[in-house]
């Protein structure tokens, strides 16, 4: 019945009966369906009888509180709860330290504080796997309020964890902190993570990578992008997150400029190139090209003039394009990058058994 079932009459007798039942099932019967319920029941008073079973004699009873203020989430967040649940994080019964962790991470920035994550902190060194995976997820779920110097280097460790799931949730919290954890070093880390041998974690580390979006660009090396475009060409589960990570990251001509045109060339002509460069024009790459002076451009500016049904026009001085919503007008830096575009156009008007008229 869940929410249906939440009447007054209902919850005061949860609270007031079930809770402190004799029996152990009846009580661990009561916080199942007080959780069925949600976020309904989460007054103060049926906080403090929840808070209150954390301290049961069954381990059972304690983990079941734990778990259904879990899912009552931000609502149930007030620092007696929080308090306490930090206490429970020691709990003799792993089980229960892991439903505590659970607990906290679901409330979120409201649990953000210096003393619960020191405590999660401590729980990545926890000998059992689940607890350590259990952490990085709550770490991940309190955000960028959990992001300390502390926390990101225990992160970083946890890529190289014995335990997939560790590895992968790991990846999963650092995306969840967003750019603040954008630096050389975690960059490098999660490049090594796209060679996990779980799934999970590539698709995680992918993601990662993505969240970090334009920071990460900014600093990411041409190797950053090599191997997420492998990622993106090896047509597995997780090619389209790596290819939402390029999206990401080559969403400005400020970073595009700065990397090998090749691998820019390559993204072109992978599985998913219309949407990595959805954010390009043609204008842009054609200005790039002009700056550098490098005709390896060419096969970009040709590639994203199509996609982007772009027209483009050239005189002996000046290359005209025209998009959807705008013109742009670029002076030819010198005669060769002139002839060489005017080639590299007429060649794929050719392929594509166009004609190609040159304005005088």
């Amino acid at each position: 019945m869940g929410e249906k079932a939440a009447t007054n009459e209902v919850i005061n007798k949860l609270a007031s009966v079930a809770l402190e039942d004799a029996t152990l099932n009846v009580r661990i019967n009561a916080c199942k369906a007080l959780g069925m319920m949600g976020e309904k029941v989460a007054t103060n008073q049926m906080i403090n009888k929840l808070v209150s079973v954390l301290e049961d004699e069954n381990k059972y009873a304690r983990a079941s509180a734990c778990e259904v203020l879990g899912m009552m989430g931000e609502k149930v967040a007030t620092s007696e709860a929080i308090n306490k649940l930090v206490s429970t994080l020691e709990d003799e019964d792993w089980n229960v330290r892991e439903k505590a962790n659970e607990a906290l991470g679901r409330m979120g920035g409201k649990a953000a504080t210096s003393e619960v994550i020191n405590k999660l902190v401590s729980a990545l060194g926890d000998e059992n796997w689940n607890m350590r995976e259990k952490a990085y997820e709550a770490l991940g779920r309190i955000g960028e309020k959990a992001a300390t110097s502390e926390v990101i280097n225990k992160l970083a460790s946890a890529l190289e964890d014995e335990n997939k799931d560790v590895r992968a949730n790991a990846c999963e919290a650092l995306g969840m902190m967003g750019e603040k954890v954008a630096t050389n070093e975690m960059l490098n880390k999660l490049v090594s993570a796209l060679g996990d041998e779980d799934w999970v974690a590539k698709a995680n580390a992918c993601k990662a990578l993505g969240v970090m979006g334009k920071k990460a660009a900014n600093i990411a090396t041409n190797e950053v992008f090599r191997k997420l475009l492998i990622e993106v060409s090896c047509n597995a589960s997780w090619s389209w997150d790596a290819a939402t990570a390029l999206n990401n990251m080559l969403s400005t001509p400020a970073v595009i400029s700065h990397l090998d045109p090749m691998i820019v060339s390559d993204v072109c002509f992978c599985k998913y190139a219309t949407a990595i460069l959805e954010n390009v024009s043609a204008d842009e790459l054609i200005s790039i090209c002009f700056s550098s002076k490098n005709i390896d451009w060419l096969r970009v500016v040709i590639f994203c003039a199509l996609c982007n049904g772009a027209a483009v026009t050239a005189t002996e001085e000046k290359v005209v394009i025209h998009s959807r919503n705008k013109t742009v007008e670029l002076c030819f830096p010198s005669l060769k990058l002139h002839h060489e575009m005017i080639k590299a156009f007429s060649d794929q008007a050719e392929q594509l058994h166009l004609s190609l008229e040159m304005s005088s």
